[in-house]
């Protein structure tokens, strides 16, 4: 895998609007990452697709809390101490991903603004892509905030 894009400064953020990275390398959802992240998140309704006989679908939360760990292997921000998971919008779970699937991530940076503190508040446009499908699993625009 490539090295992630490097955000020089806090400051240096807003000359990369627009820029896209990725994606990831491929991730294996299997059933087993499915049944601990359902355990964690005690998620009823999902937990009943996973009978034998049923099909089997990740819920589309799990790809969402993947964001966290794959979005630094895309970009490289240096300058901050603090960083805070400000929200999720414009969600969207276009087809869902089989049990024993492979995904992966990309990103754009869409926004980057500054905010009170020093900081800045990044937005993100990511995408899932789930091998051998034409549609997306998961897009949405997440937010972060970055402190000096």
């Amino acid at each position: 895998m490539a090295s992630p894009l490097l955000m020089e400064s806090l400051a240096a953020t807003r000359r990369y609007v627009g820029t896209a990275v990725g994606p990831t390398p491929w991730i294996e959802i299997d059933g087993q990452r499915v049944q601990r992240f359902l355990e964690a998140t005690s998620d009823e309704s999902s937990r009943s697709g996973l009978g034998a006989n049923r099909a089997q679908t990740a819920p589309g939360s799990l790809l969402l809390s993947l964001v966290p760990d794959l979005l630094p292997r895309l970009i490289a921000l240096e300058g901050w101490t603090r960083g805070v998971n400000a929200g999720v919008d414009d969600c969207r779970f276009p087809t869902p991903v089989p049990v024993g699937a492979r995904v992966r991530m990309s990103a754009r940076l869409d926004r980057a603004r500054g905010i009170p503190g020093g900081g800045v508040r990044l937005s993100f446009e990511v995408r899932f892509e789930l091998e051998g499908s034409e549609l997306p699993a998961c897009t949405a625009m997440v937010h972060y905030a970055y402190f000096p």
